[in-house]
């Protein structure tokens, strides 16, 4: 009886001593570099949050209405860096406008200490954090087990890491869509729009989840326009006529500057694999893309019998591939659909609950080691979106390989 036994307790015993082993280099990198980060001015004055920061201290000083002046961010830059900027290495502040009146409370409450503001800003983006796992575990619970461990694990989930690294606002994103799925899932349509709302942070990747639902579940497309036009109304109240004319001045004129072989969409890839080409065509087809990725979800949606969580996932994770402009930190967003392949394979009994941490641990752990060459860096992300992609297209095909790899062994008889 005993040996017939040992096999089975040897596997929960690797799994376990696997899943701790990985948790605990996860969290000593992030930890390591986080504080090599936060310590080395060239690091932490060239992250996205300088550009946060200098809209909150423009707002303190001058009023959101000058929020988006180029020339005024540029001297705040250089009072944060102590040296002359060039034009051309400012990267303007693009992100929407209702953010601003917590960037300015945010600065006035850290004195205007670009550091403790950088600390305040990640525990922020923390808190958020959180309180999306806390809506991503409810609406997951029927698949996936609710406990610390799966939590904890979702939290270190790379592309978070790597928003906080960069003092961005990709939390609000991730809850914003974590309340797309819950609201979606649980049929309240009030919750699933004003989540959808929530992800204007990033308005290309919100309008292409956000018109299909005008053809399918249109309710939530309403919420979602209700949801929308407040954070409208925010914007024009604290930007007036010119701020808003800068704002979009400022967006215009980023078109132009973005650095597309630093994306991982299909304009990032095509930059990388063909150089020669001019970044003006591939821009424009990039947008040619974005279009028909646009028609061919709005048709997905009509045609589908219902929108359910591998709907949710295959248009995510198309509207990343297609979305004009997307960084690192955006792939967050590939948690959604990477959580709904594990909970079906779940459901299918091909893989365990404990199964499920030790999956996204491994996930993370290769995309963080893929950072020591820029090639790796992007061909990895690009083979998630494809696996997971093909395996909501086609579940059946691909549930096969799920099933020889993590099909939990039987005890043998006595």
């Amino acid at each position: 009886m005993q040996s017939s036994s040992q096999p089975h307790r040897s596997k929960i015993n690797i799994r376990r001593l696997l899943t701790i082993a990985l948790l605990a280099a996860l969290v000593l990198s992030y930890t390591l570099l986080w504080l090599r980060m936060i310590s080395d001015p060239v690091q932490y004055t060239g992250s996205d949050f300088i550009t946060f920061y200098s809209v909150g201290t423009i707002g303190q000083r001058y009023g959101l209405s000058h929020a988006y002046d180029f020339n005024l961010q540029k001297a705040v830059e250089e009072e944060v860096v102590g040296f002359k900027v060039d034009p051309s290495n400012v990267l303007p502040h693009n992100h929407m406008p209702f953010l601003n009146p917590l960037l300015v409370l945010l600065v006035t409450a850290t004195g205007g200490n670009y550091i403790p503001g950088f600390i305040a800003w990640n525990l922020l983006m923390i808190a958020v954090y959180i309180c999306a796992i806390i809506v991503i575990r409810i609406t997951f619970a029927d698949k996936i087990e609710k406990d610390y461990l799966t939590a904890v694990v979702i939290f270190l989930f790379l592309p978070f890491f790597v928003s906080l690294m960069n003092g961005q606002d990709t939390a609000l994103l991730i809850l914003g869509a974590s309340g797309l799925f819950y609201g979606v899932l649980k049929q309240k349509p009030a919750m699933a729009g004003l989540g959808l709302a929530l992800t204007t942070v990033r308005p290309h990747i919100a309008l292409l989840l956000a018109v299909p639902f005008l053809f399918k579940e249109r309710k939530i497309f309403w919420w979602f326009c209700a949801g929308a036009s407040a954070l409208v109304l925010v914007s024009l109240l604290t930007l007036g006529r010119n701020g808003l004319v800068d704002f979009f001045h400022i967006l215009f004129d980023t078109l132009g500057r973005s650095r597309e072989t630093a994306m991982v969409n299909f304009i990032g890839m095509a930059e990388r694999l063909l150089p020669a080409l001019d970044s003006g065509w591939v821009r424009l087809v990039g947008w040619v893309l974005y279009g028909i990725t646009l028609i061919f979800l709005c048709i997905f949606w009509k045609r589908s019998a219902r929108i359910g969580a591998g709907s949710l996932g295959l248009a995510l994770i198309v509207s990343l591939f297609a979305a004009p402009h997307l960084v690192y930190h955006d792939l967050s967003l590939l948690l959604f659909p990477l959580l709904v392949v594990l909970g079906m394979e779940v459901e299918r009994k091909s893989l365990g609950q404990k199964d499920v941490a030790l999956v996204i641990l491994g996930i993370s752990t290769v995309l963080l080691l893929s950072f020591i060459s820029t090639s790796f860096q992007f061909f990895f992300p690009y083979i998630l979106m494809l696996l997971l992609g093909f395996y909501l297209w086609n579940p059946e095909r691909i549930h096969a390989v799920f099933a020889s790899v993590f099909k939990r062994r039987k005890s043998l008889p006595a």
